[in-house]
């Protein structure tokens, strides 16, 4: 048996060696190209390849791998002739050059069978990769044998080939060969076919070969333009692939250039060509060759396979076969596809099999059959049923198509297929009952299928995102839906982003019951691992927690919002303390014993302390008085927290079975988090607020680009575009506001919003840097109200500051603001406060630990601050009806305004006290002695400090370290710390008893004086014109330390280079560094030091220096080593005292050679010789204050040269360059800058205490002894002030409801300047021109029309024929008397055509008789100005009146402005008779003051009298928006130059000069035009029209022209230079195509050329429109120049008269 064994074993490697042979036979080129391949992979240049490339080869060899050890293909392994050709086996393969050689040894006369074992055998397939077609489409293919398991299969397409799963497949069937088809159904096929893929993200399934339908597939997949690419599957057997051997290789190809060949189209070719389009190919391998149909049955079980898989909406893939043209394995396929539940859409009109389907369906007719249901109860149904007649016919359609077929096979199977109709679609674009697009038909025969199943329905339409399919099938008014059925759905078109879909399922949804807990723990752990958002949760994540919590969420939106906003997500227990592993299931029992049985105890113990939501909708005031009157209920609340007064307690809130009490907020959050604009957008609409919301995903945004993930510059920029547009949309609705009700806005900019982190409006707004919001007059009211306190701020600022210096006076000279609304704000306050303090009794046992910890710190912080609400309630209480004595002194000093005019004059004082310290008073020396100015300066800057301390406290914001940030943020903040530090360190080093505390006390307190000099800028702020400079300021030092790290680039590099030269070996010290940097620094200011650079006081340098640069390491050498010393002359000493004998001591040190251990460079000549001036003798001493000796260096100064034009040419005017286009930047929005600084100031100066430093520090002292007895009664509770107030209940809810309201007309507003802008007007033109195109479509169809009108002329010719007969008999019956009336048959008219070359010819004379001109404006529709009239259409052969029309039906108009006797205008003739018509007007002649004479002579009058168009009709009767009956006089102007360049030359096209002239565009119509009017006065009508002299005529016409034409339609100037022009000419007399003409009123204009051959009039001439028109400008004269009322006709004129280029 081992034996045995080993021998199948060797056969079996014998055979595999062999097919490998034949393969590598097979494959000559494949092989040539591996080679190639591989020598160019050899190459050492592979080394540089990039990670794109590595990572394609890396999945290059898995996909090899994983295809050769489980895809196979089959192979011929017994040779089985056929009867007919001994060389050809069964299988199709030749004998000798396609089989193996044990297939030749296998030979039999046996019959041969794909699926016998010893017919085939199953090998590791040898042909997968990519192809590479001629038009550069590369297309990925695999050889499969049929029997391939689609486990295989799919694992394949979604791991291997890396495709998503489809939402729908289509499947694709019919003729292979060439198909006759209409260019329109084509069309129409493909267009639907891509489009249906494209938008339900389907694969496309077809038989790949390059013929027939297949051809058409894979052109509609070509015409994609997008990104988003159509997946189309050609599936055709191996056999009858055309060019196999270039496709085989057993190592795969990448790719296989595959050539189309043409023999392959001929009718005895048994291959075919691969499609160039498609994107994948299934060749299917059974073993045999030239056999078409074998990969059918494995294109089935793919079908099947495939569509039970899943899409993204949780439906499986829905198939749907299209039949197009077909012969009868079509009709085979299509009843298949019926047997298995498959829809099909026919295409009608495409021929063969598909029109026979098309035929017998259309056909089917439905009959009543009784039946019996499971009861055995009798039940009617309608049974589709095929007339006799109707099958005859088909018999014989298939017959003639198919001759030598089973025909009464092919019938029962069309009988078969059409007797399940809602299977069906029929796409016809004949029938005007089916659908307008193809891919509307595919859609509708999935729909029709699974009718019966409207979820599947609802959830395929999700998948393919087809909106529109939902509202026409699935979202009919005879269904109901249950909301709790469409949650699932609504959550996934949240996560897929499908807008259309969540609009829709948001109306039958209610939002909170929707936005759950689970929902959005969902949606936040569903985010995409790459998103921004994922990475940011994932950063704060826990990570011993599997999934994000809410609390989680919470802390990235305060991360990106700001510590000043509190979430709902950390401060509220509901949700900060949810276990969100348990919830969603992500561990098998919960990690505390409370949360067992999550959802239940969620309920019972969280739910059960849910706040009420106050948008609650049925809690919402139905009417806008309600509205009103409850918010002036809540502007007591406001004026009461501007005096600081308001304290609001925590409302108690009911109970609610939802889980948030604002679902729309939520969500919205999480839309903006996603970054999905529209998705935001949409529940923005249903939020309780509108302007928070904005806001706040207004800095989220902005935020989000500046964390320090990396992010791609695209997704920056679209973060930006949308935070802008929230801005906008924020500013937009408070305007809105601010219009309606300005104290309302008010109360909106600081009321507490608790769903957007406990803040308000203006704070958000403030956080976000958004400075065109708290620009806005709404927030300058309020902080101008703050400003003043209750003053009135309309008085003279002088009456201040009289009273600040003498405080009596303010009873005199202070006006405050009104007492009646202050009696009215008083009472809303005591009610208020009455409402507040029984709630907070009600309450106090509620407040939760959680609660009290959380706002303890906030509490502290108002501790702090100005005053006490309570107090000043206790103060309101005894307040009468005007201020009393004390009230007003309280009003005065309280005001920020005063508090800053305070603070000002004495830090004045205290600047000059200190100044005076400095200069003269100031006496360190003396260290237990000190002057009263010190001792009332130091106690000074001690109530500074203090002041700094309690301004940290009070900042807000929710944590100690955030309370840094945001404090150290402020510039002058980091100013008042420095002053104080530095005023410290110097006091301190004042007292210290040391030697140098004189110079280092008197400089350090210098120094903090200066900078306390510089702190007064911060009141400059104030002023209007110098607060925009400080933000200049400020930005240029940002600007000038970004350019000193680019400078300092320059300085360190030239001044280590130079010093390097100049000063070599230099000991390092941080003397060095300083000398390094010191040099080049002043170098760039001009103080350049050449002296030391070029060497010239080297002399004076050696004498003055110690000996030479190395006097230290020599002094050392000297002291350890004794040398002989010499005299100056160098001769030595006469004493052993070291005298020299000129009386001089020994004083050098004189040696031949240098002694070791001296640095020998130091004496270049090799010999020692140093000297020294010191009479004592000895060892000379070295000074090493003293500079170093430059070495001089020609390369220095060199170096130099190159480093100032780097610097003071370059780098200056770089800086300079950055100060301008930052002053720029600023100065545009100067105003803007200065009203956004406003608010810090406003905010500092009212939560500052009223006394100014150094008498602050009582106020301190009283913060302090309230803030410890708050804690004693441990009473902390928000206190309300001007920049936060939270309202009660009902004023809170109505204030919420108005402002929905201004945001619904804001949004409506917005929609209207959307219609009016630009871009809708160019779409809606797209979209008008792109239904013309349909409509052009549809009448290339006409020719088809025309056949079915012959048909029906022949069927009434037929009717006639006989309805004759029976009158002749009838007649000679005798039944009647005298001739029988016989009908007109149509063969005795004249043809269609001849009438129309009739038309045509009498059209043409009359045209000619009317100098060839036909008018077209004037019978265009709408008419002008009137856009629901419409004229009567009148083609070009019924145009003139000449020409008989009796059908002729036209309109009758006349504006009202006419008929309302407007001055200039005629009486109403329709109210006229006849016979009184000749009688009132007189046409064709001078009537009275009105001049009815024509230019074109004597116009005809009609039977009625009116006048009639001497041109024609216009379809239009009455006057329009025409003052008179007949002619109406214009007066127009042309004036004209020659076009030159800008250096004066004339512009020349083929040698022609080129024209302009003046054209003003008209306001009334928008369309460009000469300059004219439209003239009624009776003197100028009279001369042009009856007065023989030329010259009176154009005299009076050129008066007119130039009063009316040109000052009505230009400025003074241009016509005071236009009149300078001399000797116009009459260009044009007649009629004018003006639109506003009618059958019975026109325009005749008179045009006159003004030209300015030189130029030298209009050469400067500055055009501006005058009051009549929107612009005016210089256009080049154009023969094909469009202009209003067809005067581009007269510009044609003025091009021929002046012989100018066209």
């Amino acid at each position: 048996m081992a034996d045995q064994a080993h021998a199948h074993r060797d056969a079996a490697l014998k055979r595999t060696k062999n097919t490998a042979a034949l393969i590598g036979h097979l494959d000559t080129a494949t092989t040539v190209n591996e080679l190639g391949s591989s020598a160019v992979t050899a190459n050492p240049a592979s080394v540089e390849l990039s990670m794109q490339k590595r990572q394609h080869i890396g999945d290059k060899e898995k996909e090899r791998k994983w295809i050769r050890n489980n895809i196979k293909m089959k192979l011929c392994s017994s040779f089985r002739p056929t009867p007919k050709d001994k060389e050809i086996c069964q299988c199709g393969r030749r004998k000798a050059k396609d089989h193996t050689p044990e297939a030749l040894v296998n030979t039999s006369e046996a019959s041969w069978s794909a699926d016998m074992d010893d017919c085939v055998e199953t090998l590791p397939t040898a042909a997968y990769g990519e192809i590479e077609f001629p038009n550069a489409n590369i297309a990925k293919f695999i050889r499969v044998a049929d029997d391939t398991e689609m486990d295989e299969m799919m694992y394949l397409l979604k791991e291997i080939w890396g495709l998503q799963s489809p939402n729908l497949l289509i499947s694709v069937t019919g003729g292979a060969k060439h198909i006759s088809m209409s260019k329109t159904l084509k069309d129409a096929f493909k267009q639907g076919l891509l489009k249906t893929a494209q938008t339900t993200g389907a694969w496309i399934l077809s038989g790949g070969n390059n013929d027939g339908v297949m051809k058409y597939v894979g052109e509609a997949v070509n015409m994609i333009q997008s990104s988003r690419k159509v997946v189309a599957f050609g599936i055709a057997p191996w056999g009858c692939v055309a060019n196999k051997k270039d496709l085989s290789s057993a190592e795969g190809v990448w790719p296989a250039f595959y050539e189309l060949r043409d023999e392959v189209y001929n009718s005895g070719s048994k291959n075919a060509n691969l499609d160039p389009n498609h994107t994948h190919f299934f060749l299917v391998d059974n073993g045999t060759y030239s056999k078409f149909g074998t990969e059918i049955g494995f294109r089935g079980v793919l079908e099947k396979h495939i569509s039970e898989t899943v899409t993204d909406a949780d439906a499986k893939v829905p198939v749907v076969c299209v039949v197009v043209e077909g012969g009868p394995g079509t009709l085979t396929t299509v009843r298949a596809a019926i047997d298995n539940a498959t829809p099909v859409v026919i295409l009608d009109g495409s021929g063969r099999a598909a029109d026979m389907l098309a035929y017998a369906y259309n056909h089917t007719e439905e009959e009543e059959v009784e039946t019996f249901d499971s009861r055995g109860k009798s039940v009617i149904e309608k049974v589709p049923r095929l007339p006799d007649e109707i099958q005859k016919k088909l018999r014989e359609k298939v017959l003639d198509a198919w001759p030598n077929k089973n025909i009464d096979h092919l019938v029962e199977t069309i009988k078969h297929c059409v007797m399940r109709r809602h299977l069906i679609v029929v796409f016809s674009l004949d029938d005007k009952n089916t659908m307008k697009d193809m891919d509307i038909a595919i859609l509708h025969a999935i729909m029709k299928a699974n009718k019966n199943d409207a979820m599947n329905q609802l959830k395929l339409a999700l998948a393919w995102n087809r909106i529109d399919v939902v509202k026409d099938e699935i979202f009919t008014d005879d269904k109901s839906w249950d909301s709790k059925e469409l949650e699932d759905i609504l959550l996934t078109a949240l996560i897929q982003n499908k807008i259309d879909f969540v609009e829709l399922l948001m109306n039958h949804i209610h939002l909170a019951a929707f936005a759950t807990i689970k929902r959005m723990l969902e949606l936040y752990n569903g985010i995409p691992r790459n998103h921004l958002l994922s990475r940011m949760l994932m950063a704060k994540k826990d990570n011993k927690d599997m999934t994000v919590s809410l609390h989680v969420v919470g802390e990235v939106i305060q991360n990106l919002i700001g510590d000043f906003y509190n979430p709902l997500y950390k401060r509220d227990p509901r949700y900060n303390k949810l276990d969100s592993d348990a919830i969603l299931n992500k561990k098998q029992t919960p990690s505390k014993p409370a949360r067992k049985g999550t959802a239940r105890w969620l309920r019972q113990n969280t739910l059960a302390r849910i706040l009420d939501a106050s948008d609650s909708e049925d809690e919402e005031p139905r009417d806008t008085a309600a509205v009103s009157s409850g918010v002036g209920a809540a502007i007591g609340h406001f004026e009461k927290a501007k005096n600081k007064t308001q304290v609001a307690p925590v409302p108690i809130r009911s109970k609610k079975k939802y889980e948030f009490d604002w679902p729309a907020r939520e969500l919205f959050m999480w839309c903006i988090l996603m970054r999905r604009k529209d998705l935001a957008l949409l529940f923005l609409k249903e939020e309780k607020y509108a302007i928070a919301p904005a806001l706040a995903a207004a800095i989220t945004l902005r935020n989000m680009t500046n964390q320090m993930y990396a992010i791609d510059a695209e997704v920056v920029k679209e973060i930006e575009a949308m935070a802008t547009e929230f801005e906008n949309m924020a500013i937009g609705v408070l305007g809105e506001c601010f219009a309606a009700d300005e104290s309302k806005s008010k109360i909106l900019l600081v009321r507490l919003i608790p769903s957007y982190g406990e803040t308000t409006l203006l704070q958000l707004a403030v956080e976000a840097g958004n400075r065109e919001f708290v620009s806005h007059q709404a927030c300058q009211n309020l902080l101008n109200d703050i400003w003043w306190g209750k003053m009135d701020e309309l008085q003279g600022e002088w009456r201040l500051v009289v009273s600040l210096i003498m405080p009596p006076l303010l009873f005199a000279l202070v006006q405050f603001r009104n007492e009646q609304e202050w009696r009215e704000r008083r009472k809303l306050r005591g009610e208020s406060k009455r409402k507040q303090k029984k709630t907070a009794k009600e309450n106090k046992a509620q407040l939760t630990t959680q609660t009290f910890n959380e706002g303890a710190l906030q509490s502290k912080a108002s501790a702090f601050s100005n005053y006490d609400a309570e107090a000043v309630d206790d103060t309101d209480d005894s307040i009468q009806d005007e201020l009393s004595c004390f009230g007003m002194i309280a009003a005065f000093f309280n005001a920020p305004k005063i508090t800053f005019l305070a603070n000002t004059a004495f830090y004045a004082a205290f600047l000059l006290l200190f100044t005076y310290m400095m200069l003269s008073d100031f006496h360190p020396e003396n260290i237990n002695e000190y002057s009263y100015v010190e001792i009332i300066v130091s106690i000074w800057v001690v109530t500074l400090w203090i002041e700094e301390v309690r301004q940290f406290w009070v900042t807000e914001a929710c944590s100690f370290h955030m309370k840094l940030v945001t404090y150290f943020s402020d510039v002058w903040n980091l100013v008042d710390i420095g002053t104080v530090i530095l005023y410290g360190i110097g006091y301190v080093i004042r007292m210290v008893d040391h030697n140098y505390r004189l110079s280092y006390s008197r400089v350090i307190l210098s120094l903090a004086l200066l900078v306390f000099w510089c702190r007064i800028l911060h009141i400059f702020s104030v002023i209007r014109i110098l607060g925009p400079k400080l933000v200049m300021i400020g930005r240029m030092i940002k600007d000038l330390l970004s350019f000193g790290i680019i400078l300092a680039v320059f300085t360190a590099a030239f001044g280590i280079a130079q010093h390097a030269i100049m000063y070599p070996n230099e000991p390092p010290s941080g003397v060095l560094i300083y000398n390094v940097m010191r040099r080049p620094y002043w170098q760039m200011y001009g103080e350049l030091f050449l002296e030391d650079l070029e060497g010239e006081e080297q002399q004076t340098c050696v004498t003055n220096c110690t000996e030479d640069k190395y006097c230290t390491a020599t002094k050392s050498f000297l002291e350890k080593h004794s040398l002989p010393q010499t005299c100056k002359n160098g001769q030595h000493p006469l004493d052993d005292l070291g005298t020299c004998a000129d009386g001089s001591r020994i004083s050098c040190y004189n040696s031949t050679m240098v002694p070791d251990g001296l640095p020998k460079f130091a004496f270049p000549d090799d010999r020692m010789y140093l000297c020294y001036n010191d009479s004592s003798g000895g060892i000379p001493s070295c000074d090493n204050d003293l500079d170093r000796c430059p070495t001089a260096n020609r390369v220095v100064p060199v170096m130099l040269g190159v480093y100032i034009l780097f610097t003071q040419i370059l780098m200056f005017n770089l800086l300079i360059a950055m100060f301008s286009y930052t002053f720029t930047l600023v100065q545009e929005n100067t105003d803007l800058h200065w009203k956004f600084q406003q608010y810090a100031m406003v905010k500092e100066y009212y939560t500052r205490p009223p006394l100014p430093p150094p008498f602050i520090v009582i106020n301190h002292f009283g913060l302090l002894i309230r803030y410890l007895y708050r804690k004693c009664k441990r009473t902390e509770t928000f206190v309300g002030n001007a920049f936060k107030t939270m309202l009660e209940d009902q004023p809170e809810k109505q204030l919420a409801v108005w402002e929905r309201l201004n945001f619904m007309d804001y949004c409506e507003k917005k929609q209207r300047d959307e219609k009016e802008s630009v871009e809708y007007k160019v779409s809606k033109s797209k979209t008008d021109l792109d239904e013309i195109m349909e409509n052009a479509n549809a009448i290339a169809n006409l020719p088809h029309m025309y056949q079915r009108m012959d048909m029906v002329e022949e069927r009434l010719n037929d009717t006639g024929e006989a309805l004759n007969w029976i009158m002749e008999a009838l007649s000679s019956s005798k039944m009647g008397k005298g001739k029988p009336p016989l009908l007109k048959l149509a063969e005795d008219d004249v043809t269609r055509q001849e009438v129309l070359d009739a038309e045509e010819k009498l059209f043409n004379q009359w045209k000619a008789k009317k100098n060839n001109f036909v008018h077209i404006k004037c019978r265009s529709s709408p008419y002008l100005k009137a856009s629901k009239i419409h004229r009567f259409p009148v083609p070009n052969t019924k145009v003139y009146f000449e020409i008989d029309w009796p059908n002729y039906q036209p309109v009758r108009y006349t504006s009202d402005e006419i008929l309302s006797d407007k001055a200039g205008t005629d009486k109403d003739i329709f109210k006229l008779s006849p016979k009184n018509i000749p009688a009132e007007f007189k046409f064709n002649v001078q009537d009275g003051d009105v001049c009815r004479v024509s230019f074109h002579g004597k116009y005809q009058i009609d039977k009625n009298g009116l006048p009639l168009n001497p041109f024609g009709r216009t379809g239009l009767t009455g006057r329009g928006d025409l003052g008179r009956w007949g002619p109406n006089h214009a007066l127009d102007a042309i004036v004209s130059r020659w076009k030159r360049f800008a250096d004066g030359d004339l512009e020349l096209k083929g040698q022609k000069k080129v024209l302009e002239f003046i054209a003003v565009k008209r306001a009334d119509v928008e369309e460009w035009s000469l300059p004219g009017i439209l003239y009624e006065s009776s003197q100028v009508w009279r001369k042009l029209m009856m007065d023989q002299s030329a010259d009176a005529k154009e005299e009076v016409a050129l008066a007119a022209i130039k009063d009316k034409a040109f000052g009505d339609c230009m400025t003074a100037d241009c016509k005071a230079a236009l009149e300078s022009i001399s000797n116009p000419c009459i260009i044009y007399e007649g009629y004018c195509d003006d639109p506003r003409n009618t059958d019975n009123a026109w325009v005749e204009t008179l045009v006159y050329n003004f030209h300015d051959d030189t130029n030298e009039v209009t050469k400067d001439l500055q055009l501006k429109p005058g009051s009549k028109v929107s612009r005016v400008a210089w256009v080049e004269a154009s023969s094909d120049l469009i202009l209003f009322a067809g005067q581009g006709m007269i510009v044609k004129k003025l091009i021929d008269m002046h012989g100018a280029a066209s």
